[in-house]
C-alpha cells in the first residue's frame, strides 16, 4: 500500500505519490522531531476548524469546490490560502508572499541555499517543489520555475488514500 500526498493550491493539485510513513527516514535539519506536533503557518494550524480561519482572517476573497466535503478559500491579497475538508479541517495551509508567513525560519523568497541551509536536503522533489516529510504532515517549498526562489510554501496532512 502506498500513500499519496496532495497539497492543493488556489491554482492547482501537487500530488506526490510517497512510500508509507514507517519506511520514511528523517532526514535535512528540520527544526521539529518525529512526533512533533505540526507547526502554525501564519497563525493557522492543521485540523482547526473553518470557522476559526474566518474569525482569524475574514471573509475570503474566493472560494473554491475541489470536490465532495473539500474547500479552497484564499485571501489574495495576504498571500494565503488553505484547503478545508469536512473530515480534517484544515488540511493545507498555503502563503505565497513572504510577508504572510514563517515556518521554521524558512519564507517566500528565500532560496535554495537559504533553505537547504535552514533544513537539509529534500526528502523529496517533485519539478520545482522540495517536499519534507514528517510523522503526520508534510511541508512543500515550491521554488520559481526559472529562478531559486520560493513562490509557495505550504504545510499540509497526508491522504491516506492508497494508490495501485
Amino acid at each position: 500500500m502506498r500513500r499519496s500526498i496532495f497539497f492543493a493550491a488556489a491554482t492547482g493539485v501537487l500530488a506526490l505519490v510517497a512510500a508509507p510513513a514507517s519506511a520514511v527516514r528523517a532526514q535535512g535539519h528540520l527544526p521539529w522531531s518525529p512526533g512533533d506536533k505540526a507547526p502554525a503557518l501564519a497563525h493557522l494550524s492543521l485540523g482547526q476548524p473553518q470557522s476559526e480561519l474566518f474569525t482569524k482572517l475574514g471573509a475570503p476573497d474566493a472560494v473554491d469546490t475541489l470536490g465532495p466535503g473539500a474547500y479552497s478559500f484564499s485571501w489574495l491579497k495576504r498571500g494565503l490560502s488553505a484547503v478545508v475538508t469536512d473530515r480534517d479541517g484544515v488540511a493545507i495551509i498555503n502563503a505565497t508572499k513572504r510577508e504572510a508567513a514563517e515556518l521554521g525560519g524558512v519564507r517566500v523568497g528565500d532560496t535554495h541555499d537559504a533553505v537547504r541551509a535552514k533544513w537539509g536536503d529534500p526528502m523529496k522533489e517533485q519539478g520545482p517543489t522540495w517536499l519534507y516529510i514528517a510523522r503526520g504532515w508534510v511541508i512543500a517549498v515550491q521554488f520559481h520555475a526559472q529562478s531559486d526562489k520560493a513562490v509557495r510554501l505550504s504545510i499540509g496532512l497526508p491522504t491516506a488514500a492508497s494508490t495501485p
